[in-house]
């Protein structure tokens, strides 16, 4: 039976590894190898939500009923990640963690932060969500090393710290008290068909698994594991000097007494808790659909007074829209080839791209963007839809124009023509047939100031010229 728990637990890892490479290179590479790694995303539970996944959604629910949170510990980058910061805390510790113990959930935090989520995201202010998603965390931790924004390399070194202190005393309690993810999958991972159960015959309460456990689950004095915070990293299988614990098939009918109780007491235990979710749940949809009104107002508020809007990518509908939903994971700024999607580090959109044109234009034969998004904010849209949509609008600055006609002849839609008065040249912009490209702002000579400059569409609109 070592041999076997020895083998699952190399099994795990070497998996683990492999996906966590596979992530790193969705956010880093470019080409072939970023094309074929695009199904990526429909693996994590938030995209998956998004793009309304059914298939992808019940698969992680089934996956979690039959072997437990191993989506914690195998598919969630993040999750994989902390685990890495895990396994360097423990070296020349002999295996054991003196910082870990047994604990009792932190049920009131996770019932408040999950409130918190449904409410902020039905008032279309998502960027809670964002912040304590695993998938948008670990992809702006990732771009950060490329350097492309100030605010993405301080929000991601923090967030290292944060996750580097917690995994050092408290192991796991992102996953099992902060992150929404978590808590979902706490559900179904409480009643796993299979999960570490511990011998109450053979074991000595040493205390070493408990030490050992990341997710701080295992209580010792019962002999219980908590079902619903293990992560499935199968450690405490082979740190137990009597071997008491072992992967086992939960859903026997018959077994002995003792067994019976403990599934009783488990049962009873997560008839309550599962009530006291679905109650606190449905009031939280219920303050989120109160509140959904406040919250546009609030919202509108905002993007009046934080100034002009820049623009947002063709297929993202609206300003609104792409800000509501987006989850700021960085992917569609790392793979945009012109470098024109950045990072924001204004109020309203903290982190979530927007277009910038200092260093490229938005080609008009480029939707990778399109293609990347794992939330699906920005629907896919072909070259040719591309073409017909406008995302925003130039604006000229006749005080800092030195005519030159360079905006005239970079423009691909021939929405900017020169006039003269008799008096004086100058331009008119035709919006009518400007696409908001970004072309004629990028190619102004102008300085210091560019004297035109792209101001976004709060609503996308069709052209036809």
């Amino acid at each position: 039976m070592a041999r076997k728990q020895k083998i699952l637990i190399r099994a795990r890892m070497v998996l683990a590894l492999i996906v966590f490479i596979l992530f790193v290179l969705l956010f880093t590479a470019s080409g072939k190898i970023g094309e074929m790694l695009r199904f990526l995303p429909a693996t994590q539970f938030v995209s998956a939500q998004h793009t309304a996944n059914v298939v992808a959604l019940v698969s992680m629910f089934l996956l979690a009923l039959i072997f437990g949170r191993v989506y914690c510990s195998v598919i969630c980058p993040l999750g994989i990640l902390q685990d890495g910061m895990f396994d360097m805390n423990k070296l020349g510790k002999r295996g054991c963690n003196r910082h870990y113990k047994g604990s009792k959930p932190h049920n009131v935090l996770r019932y408040i932060i999950m409130v918190a989520v449904i409410v902020c995201g039905a008032t279309g202010y998502g960027f809670l969500n964002y912040y304590i998603e695993p998938f948008s965390n670990f992809g702006r931790i990732v771009t950060a090393f490329t350097f492309k924004s100030v605010s993405v390399v301080v929000m991601s070194a923090l967030m290292l710290v944060i996750f580097f202190v917690l995994v050092r005393h408290k192991g796991r309690v992102w996953c099992n008290s902060i992150c929404a993810v978590g808590s979902i999958m706490s559900i179904p991972g409480r009643w796993s068909m299979f999960a570490p159960v511990i011998d109450s015959d053979k074991c000595a309460k040493c205390g070493k698994c408990a030490r050992q456990c990341r997710a701080s689950c295992i209580d010792v004095g019962k002999g219980k594991v908590d079902t619903s915070r293990c992560v499935m990293c199968l450690d405490c299988l082979d740190t137990c000097p009597s071997s008491a614990i072992d992967l086992r098939f939960r859903w026997k009918k018959s077994g002995k007494k003792k067994v019976s109780a403990e599934k009783t007491d488990a049962a009873t235990d997560g008839a309550h808790t599962m009530g006291r979710r679905a109650f606190i749940t449905s009031m939280a949809f219920m303050a989120g659909s109160l509140s959904l009104d406040a919250g546009s107002k609030l919202r509108a508020t905002v993007f009046k007074s934080s100034g002009t809007p820049a623009p947002v990518p063709a297929g993202s509908k609206s300003i609104t829209h792409f800000h509501e939903n987006c989850i700021a994971c960085q992917l569609c700024v790392q793979s945009c080839p012109n470098n024109v999607l950045k990072a924001s580090s204004r109020l309203d959109s903290f982190l979530q791209p927007r277009m910038v044109f200092d260093k490229g234009y938005c080609d008009p034969e480029c939707t990778v963007c399109s293609n990347v998004c794992p939330a699906a904010v920005i629907q896919p849209v072909t070259v040719e839809q591309k073409k017909a949509i406008s995302v925003g609008y130039a604006v000229l600055n006749p005080d800092n124009c030195i005519f030159c006609n360079t905006c005239v002849y970079n423009c691909p839609k021939n929405a900017i023509i020169p006039t003269d008065d008799g008096e004086k040249m100058g331009y008119t912009v035709l919006t009518e047939r400007c696409v908001g490209c970004g072309m004629c702002e990028y190619n102004c000579p102008a300085v210091p100031e560019k004297a035109i400059k792209v101001v976004g569409y709060r609503e996308h609109k069709e052209i036809t010229a």
